[in-house]
C-alpha cells in the first residue's frame, strides 16, 4: 500500500472516529508502517535532537548517565562533516543551535511544543528523560 493511501486511510479514520481512532489496532498498524517507511525516504537526515539522543544513548549503554555540553558539541560537529549535511547548518552558529534544541526540549521548558527530551543535571551537563529514551524521530 502506498504512503499516500496510508495517510488517507488514517485521516479518514480520525475524521470519522476522532481520537478513538488511536485505539484502533489497524490504524495503529498503519501509523507504525508510515513511521517506518518515513525513515527510509530519500533525502532525510538526522535531526539535531536525534543526533544528541544517539550520543546520549551510546553513553547509557556504557552506563554513563549524563553528558557534558562540550562533548555534545564535538560529537555533533563531527557528525555534520558527513556530506549529507552539506549546507544544512550554519557552522558559525551551530553551537547556538544545539544549545537552543537542548533548552527548548528540556524537561522544565515552559513551551507546549517542547518534547521534554533532556534534563539539565547542572550547568553544561545533560541527561535523557524517559521521553528522550523513547524518542523515535529523525
Amino acid at each position: 500500500m502506498g504512503n499516500l493511501i496510508k495517510y488517507a486511510d488514517v485521516y479518514k479514520a480520525f475524521e470519522k472516529s476522532g481520537e478513538s481512532a488511536k485505539k484502533d489496532k489497524e490504524i495503529q498498524k498503519i501509523i507504525a508502517e508510515i513511521n517506518s517507511d518515513e525513515k527510509q525516504l530519500p533525502g532525510t537526515i538526522s535531526s539535531i535532537n536525534s543526533m544528541i539522543i544517539d550520543l546520549m544513548k551510546s553513553k547509557l549503554s556504557e552506563e554513563i548517565q549524563s553528558v557534558k555540553l562540550n562533548e555534545i558539541y564535538e560529537y555533533l560537529e563531527k557528525r555534520i562533516e558527513d556530506p549529507i549535511f552539506a549546507g544544512k547548518y550554519k557552522l558559525n552558529a551551530f553551537r547556538n543551535t544545539i544549545r537552543g534544541e537542548l533548552n527548548h526540549n528540556e524537561i522544565s521548558a515552559d513551551d507546549v511544543h517542547s518534547k521534554k527530551l533532556y534534563k539539565r543535571e547542572e550547568k553544561g551537563i545533560y541527561s535523557l528523560t524517559d521521553f528522550g529514551k523513547d524518542f523515535k524521530g529523525r
